[in-house]
């Protein structure tokens, strides 16, 4: 397999990684930025086709105001492509019809207008070929136009709407050009130059730098053909346009991303003059305080570095020609130079791992893999080192799995559990830990993939359990070691909780002990609900009638309530009473009572899930239904009430034979539907999501899609369901945990309910749940890789295409978007970029969420097939810059690992010595009391669950934590994440033995402190002054040393 193959399945983890060495993962709010831009263009005349060229930067300042989205640039050359067709007359009409208004005119309304123009830019997207997508842009870019000319007419017009008009009209033109509409570039120059000239300070700033961009365009584009004199007179112009923007500047990143485009720009003209432009603008920011400005301005530096190296072409040569000797020690002898240079860093590694991807022999791979990391060995900024050599494990981790076949036998055994695939896994996995070029990151790595095969067999996981430990003593520290021992012995415990005595500490709504010994001689369901779960209480019907279905058989139902708020859930129960819908069972609680100040802070459902009983029973999602044998004994653990009516006639099928045996889990689950998430440090995560990937997706006999896992699919819907039956089935499956979801037969059994509730005659809304439930599920199981979810899901979507309701349009239009974006390997880079800018004007109008992170990754590895480094880096700042707008935080994140690059922290220097104040609120419901940790040591984390370095930093913060005893050092963590039950979920299974504050007091610390990125620690002395700041504890060791021993 080529390893180029690898990474639009493992969500380009390599990358990603390689534009977020050193940042770790970017706080929720990005530092403030200047915008006071001062870039004039003045109109000498009213020629439409004369621009004039900004001379300088100089000019007024206004109030710093948040940059507008700044439009990709055009193309230097306008494409070979026949000019516009004649617009249509009725285009506008035919509209008009659609959304049942007039034909807007200039008096139409503000509204009006902005909806047509919406609509228009809509249509595109539609478009099922690139032919097709080019002439609906001929027919209504100028229509745009047109409208957006009828809005800048009108009076007072609002900043956002003078905005939204002169993007769409700039949108509109910059499409018009690409078309090959020359004379839309001078259109261009003078919306620019009104722009500049307006009297809003944003308008105008935002007017001045398209302008620089538009002036750029002119310049190359009138340039051309003339002659290298004319071309070098346009160059040097250019260069005196961009220089005042080379000083005061070095803070605002709208700035550098423009500039990095005209240097761009310049390099397709005249590579070296281009090159030389970018070199001066990283020369002018790489020193910016902004560390992601910093370090992608050193990257680019590298760059001639790299270019004198040849290894391109060394590489291109290679991989066309694998088995030429000659092409063989050409590539290694730009290797070695490349590596040679003095000044190696972020650019020169990731240019290596562009070409690792593209090398198919595993042996030359692991060779530059050496190299490589011999060569990143020892650098000055020494977390560098640690972040390459860390990528460059990960990589060799996947190939031994790949060199293996490990996600195969893993999977094989999930989906067959077998004598014959138990011993391949054990096979396999004695052959990893063995392997010569084992490492910690892949021993560790492979968590995550024993927690999911755990339920096939206990001796299996119990002999895995066994090889990793032996592994460990070779390859793990003690605080690697620690961590995978007790992981491994946490599956190993949920795996044998079958079995066992069910004897919770227990009482009834009266507060007397429940005796559990009362339930014995009976067949128990013990029911883990909350009167906030919604599921749980639409499988309150199914298990009444199951009561009475069984009514004459020895079976006990017992509601086991979860809720924190006691006070609430008799409410709830009296409400019930009081309307004749009493419960017709028990309902106990765990012996345990919550502190009403709790409470009050509005955590009752965090609070849920720190019960007893729900650590105790490792549930995860409710309602869970646990089956207990006539002696108290658990029989099995199953989720949601589907799967219950077949449990139950299993046990009592097989109880009614004669000679019978005691009762067993039924073959579907094989023991427990509850699988609980194993975190794993970020470091080592790679493996575990190609395996999960691999999990999710089922072996390919050639059957029929659906068939494999619809016969004796546990999950799947009972036949006999209503439409309302459906409509609560798909809420249930939406509740799921994600390792539940990801199991074999679950994506196909919620397809399946969709699609029989889609063919039932019901309401819309009915029908777009079961069209959303559906294309979410198998959505999230293609973004994991499955390739067989993807094509469950094209299928599916295609089937929805003759639906005309605007909920389902909008659906397929989002997955046919995606789609083109994820298509892109087979094409020419112009094909590809014409798709990125296609996309990237969709997607700037949408809401940005958790189901844009697939179409995310897809854009990161369409950008990763031009060749130009320079080329990735620009199209890497506008999309990240885009994603960073997201309300979801790991696509958020996943644009800031993309656009910073780095770490944009506090400067150390300039906190050290500050006084260290902390005050807020903690996780334990108390307001922290800073001045009892006076006299002592603190480590303050900055920290959020879904950091992934962050997480990996606990075992070290948990090592020095018990090294010292609690009268000279102490830790607390400042967390910084934003969903409520989030914190309280992670420490569920992972306490920690420190405060932590919590929410907004949380935010503000990290404000005052000026923190940007995650982890971000600091060591504090006796007195309360700021010691030292880090990323990593181990930086912060020494400082915290030394500190204890000045210590009295």
């Amino acid at each position: 397999m080529y390893i180029t193959n690898w990474f639009p399945r493992l969500l380009l983890i390599l990358s990603l990684a390689s534009l977020s060495l050193i940042a770790g993962c970017g706080s929720e709010e990005e530092a403030g930025q200047d915008s006071d831009d001062s870039f004039v263009v003045v109109s000498q005349d009213n020629d439409p086709n004369q621009i004039t060229v900004p001379i300088n930067s100089d000019g007024e300042t206004g109030e710093s105001t948040p940059p507008m989205q700044v439009p990709s640039n055009p193309p230097v050359t306008a494409p070979n492509i026949p000019a516009p067709v004649n617009t249509p007359p009725n285009v506008i009409s035919l509209l008009a019809n659609r959304l049942g208004e007039p034909v807007p005119t200039a008096e139409s309304s503000v509204e009006t207008l902005q909806k047509f123009i919406t609509v228009l830019n809509e249509q595109p997207q539609l478009a099922q070929s690139q032919e097709q997508y080019r002439q609906l842009l001929q027919i209504i870019s100028p229509e745009v136009i047109k409208l957006c000319d009828m809005l800048l007419t009108k009076d007072n017009l609002s900043q956002t709407e003078r905005l939204f008009t002169f993007n769409a009209k700039y949108t509109a033109l910059t499409q018009s050009f690409q078309l090959g509409d020359k004379k839309a570039l001078a259109m261009l120059g003078q919306m620019t130059a009104t722009m500049a000239a307006d009297d809003d300070e944003l308008v105008s700033k935002n007017g001045r730098l398209l302008a620089l961009q538009t002036a750029t365009q002119k310049r190359l584009m009138d340039a051309q053909g003339t002659g290298p004199g004319q071309i070098t007179t346009a160059i040097s112009a250019i260069g005196k346009d961009v220089e005042p923007w080379l000083k005061g500047y070095t803070e605002d990143q709208e700035v550098f991303a423009v500039l990095q485009g005209i240097g761009l720009s310049v390099l397709q003209s005249d590579p070296a003059k281009g090159s030389s432009l970018l070199q001066s603008i990283a020369q002018a920011f790489q020193n910016s305080e902004d560390q992601s400005i910093a370090l992608e301005a050193k990257a680019t530096m590298e760059q001639p570095a790299i270019d004198n190296s040849a290894i391109y072409p060394a590489a291109s040569n290679y991989v066309n020609t694998p088995n030429s000797d000659e092409n063989k020690t050409a590539l290694f002898v730009a290797i070695d130079k490349v590596l040679s240079n003095p000044e190696r860093g972020l650019g020169t590694f990731r240019a290596l791992l562009d070409i690792i991807q593209r090398i198919e022999d595993t042996e030359v791979a692991l060779e530059v893999i050496d190299k490589t990391s011999a060569a990143f060995t020892g650098l000055e900024n020494a977390e560098l080192t640690s972040e390459t050599k860390q990528q460059l494990d990960n990589l060799l981790g996947r190939i031994i799995a790949e060199q293996l076949g490990i996600f195969d036998k893993f999977r094989a055994l999930l989906t067959s559990p077998t004598d014959e695939t138990k011993a391949a896994v054990l096979a396999v996995y004695r052959e990893m830990v063995e392997h010569p070029r084992m490492n910690a990151t892949l021993l560790l790595s492979m968590l995550p993939l024993v927690e999911q095969i755990a339920d096939a067999d206990k001796e299996v996981t119990a002999q895995i359990q066994e090889l990793s430990i032996q592994a460990a003593d070779k390859l793990l520290d003690d605080e690697q070691k620690n961590f995978l021992t007790e992981s491994l012995t946490k599956i190993v415990n949920r795996v044998n909780l079958p079995g066992l005595t069910l004897a919770l500490p227990t009482r009834t709504l009266q507060g007397e002990q429940f005796d559990w010994g009362s339930l014995r001689g009976n067949y128990v369901v013990v029911d883990f609900w909350a009167t906030w779960c919604r599921p749980c209480l639409a499988a309150i019907p199914e298990i009444e009638s199951l009561q009475e279905l069984y009514a004459d058989k020895n079976l006990k139902f017992l509601g086991y309530s979860i809720d924190a708020d006691r006070a609430k859930l008799k409410n709830f129960l009296a409400d019930r009473e009081a309307n004749e819908q009493a419960f017709k069972w028990p309902i106990v609680t765990d012996d345990f009572d919550v502190d009403p100040a709790e409470l009050e802070q509005g955590n009752a459902v965090d609070l849920a899930w720190k019960m007893p009983s729900t650590v105790y029973c490792g549930i995860q999602g409710i309602p869970t239904m646990i089956i207990l044998d006539p002696e108290g004994k658990v029989i099995t653990t199953i989720q949601g009430v589907q799967a219950l009516p077949a449990v139950l006639d299993k046990i009592f099928s097989t109880e009614s034979q004669p000679n019978d045996a005691p009762a067993k889990a039924p073959d579907q689950p094989n023991a427990s539907e509850n699988s609980r998430y194993l975190p794993v440090p970020a470091p080592f995560q790679f493996v575990a999501k190609s395996a999960l990937l691999s999990l999710a997706g089922q072996i390919d006999d050639g059957s029929e899609p659906e068939s494999d896992l619809l016969k004796g699919n546990p999950y799947l819907a009972p036949m006999d369901l209503d439409k309302l039956g459906l409509i609560d089935y798909l809420f249930d499956m939406q509740d799921k945990v994600s390792t539940i979801r990801q199991r074999p037969g679950f994506a196909e059994a919620v397809l399946n309910a969709s699609k029989r509730l889609l063919a039932l005659e019901a309401s819309d809304k009915f029908h777009v749940i079961a069209a959303e439930t559906a294309c979410g599920i198998l959505h999230e199981q293609a973004g994991l890789g499955s390739e067989k979810m993807d094509e469950l899901l094209v299928q599916f979507v295609d089937s929805l295409k003759t639906d005309t309701r605007e909920k389902i349009q909008t659906l397929v239009k989002f997955h046919q978007i995606e789609q083109r974006m994820l298509d892109v390997d087979d094409l020419s880079w112009p094909e590809i970029a014409t798709i990125l800018n296609e996309t990237y004007t969709y997607l700037e109008k949408q809401t940005l969420k958790e189901k844009h992170l697939r179409m995310a990754v897809a854009i990161v590895h369409a950008i990763n097939q031009s060749e130009e480094l320079a080329v990735r880096a620009e199209q890497y700042q506008r999309f990240g810059k885009l994603f960073t707008g997201s309300d979801f935080r790991r696509l958020a994140s996943y644009g800031k690992s993309i656009l910073q690059a780095a770490s944009s922290g506090p400067d150390a220097s300039a906190l050290v010595g500050k006084d260290m104040e902390i005050e807020g609120l903690t996780d334990f419901g108390q307001r922290i009391d800073w001045k009892a940790y006076r006299g002592k040591v603190v480590l303050i984390d900055f920290w959020a669950t879904w950091c992934g370095p962050c997480r990996a930093e606990i075992p070290n913060i948990k090592a020095i934590h018990n090294e010292f005893p609690r009268a000279v050092f102490d830790v607390v963590a400042i967390n910084l994440d934003r969903e409520e039950d989030a914190l309280a979920t992670f420490l569920k299974e992972n306490p920690l033995p420190w405060t932590n504050v919590i929410g907004n007091d949380a935010s503000n610390i990290a404000k005052r402190y000026s923190v940007t990125a995650l982890p971000t620690m600091m060591a504090i002395g006796p007195d309360g002054k700021i010691l030292a700041v880090a990323h990593r504890v181990e930086t912060l060791k020494p400082a915290i040393q030394r500190a204890i021993k000045e210590l009295p």
